[in-house]
């Protein structure tokens, strides 16, 4: 399986980190290589002995590759980056139903543990139907993986990684900003204003609010890590603030998403709904605590000295 390891050879020999001083384009590009580069890792590994990890990290590669061409795209060609963007939306798609049916195995999994032999009874064939569907999945996945699509995905992505202008914009003028040490700062406050805007709205807590909300987190979280190398130590204190809200709603995001699937479980069940929906009202009794503790989570983050610690990230920069 995966892809020829030659591309990854060639990836990492140019594995280098973001400098202050960098043209926006080539820190793009070191950002992406870095983060292809896991996702190519991960792929290698699918076969291995812990695939549920490495999938759900290919994943997450795939995620932080579409964040970054989101913050970096206004810097190359739209003809270059729209195939590359819309290979890697099909990769995450297929990524996504495997890892989500894992995720839900694994948690009806150490539900059942807990519950009375007839629990347990009634939630195996339950289990065996997801257990089915997520091989599956697992194939279309591999199918794709193995595909000639995916290798011309690879070797494309490959080439404009390592070739230095390729695909790159200029800059409008000579006094555009286009080093990162004049672009960053900017591209940060951007990020933590999309957080900091929801302040407004969230008397009223809605899931759907709080689900957006996350997302704003994680792209705020990504857009940090990717220029951490500028950044240096003071930025950890604040992405370690910024993850543990991320966290927190990841997990109030993961208790309706499961509740949701769980009542479309029910209704295409009948046999299995008392048993489903013991678990699906376990399940939003812990979404309900969790939106009632978010407040205080909300205003921990807002305290002026984790407000500070970004701050003081920004100053690293020269």
């Amino acid at each position: 399986m995966p892809t020829n390891p030659k591309y990854l050879q060639r990836l990492t020999d140019q594995l280098e980190t973001v400098q202050a001083d960098d043209l926006m384009p080539e820190a793009g590009r070191k950002i992406l290589r870095a983060n292809f580069i896991s996702l190519l890792e991960h792929e290698a590994q699918l076969t291995g002995d812990d695939p549920v990890h490495h999938l759900h990290q290919m994943r997450v590669a795939t995620r932080r590759l579409r964040s970054a061409l989101r913050v970096l795209d206004s810097y190359y060609e739209p003809k270059v980056l729209r195939p590359l963007v819309r290979m890697l939306k099909l990769t995450a798609r297929l990524l996504g139903d495997v890892r989500d049916l894992d995720v839900m195995i694994d948690n009806l999994n150490a539900y059942r543990a807990a519950g009375t032999p007839e629990q347990q009874a009634a939630l195996q064939p339950i289990l065996d139907g997801l257990a089915a569907r997520r091989a599956t999945a697992r194939e279309e996945l591999f199918d794709w993986l193995e595909s000639g699509d995916y290798r011309r995905f690879v070797k494309k992505m490959t080439a404009f990684l390592l070739e230095k202008g390729a695909g790159s914009r200029p800059p409008a003028t000579e006094a555009t900003p286009y080093q990162v040490r004049h672009v960053v700062p900017v591209i940060f406050h951007q990020h933590l204003a999309h957080v900091r805007a929801y302040d407004a709205l969230l008397p009223a807590q809605q899931p759907e609010l709080l689900h957006a909300l996350r997302i704003e987190f994680k792209r705020l979280r990504y857009v940090l890590s990717f220029f951490s190398d500028v950044l240096g130590t003071p930025a950890a204190d604040f992405i370690d603030e910024v993850k543990t809200v991320q966290d927190y709603l990841g997990k109030l995001n993961d208790s309706i998403v499961a509740a949701q699937r769980l009542a479309q479980e029910s209704a295409t069940s009948p046999a299995h709904q008392p048993v489903l929906n013991d678990y699906r009202a376990l399940l939003e009794q812990a979404a309900q605590a969790q939106i009632a503790g978010f407040p205080e989570v909300w205003a921990h983050f807002n305290k002026r000295g984790v407000q500070r610690k970004f701050s003081d990230a920004l100053l690293v920069i020269r």
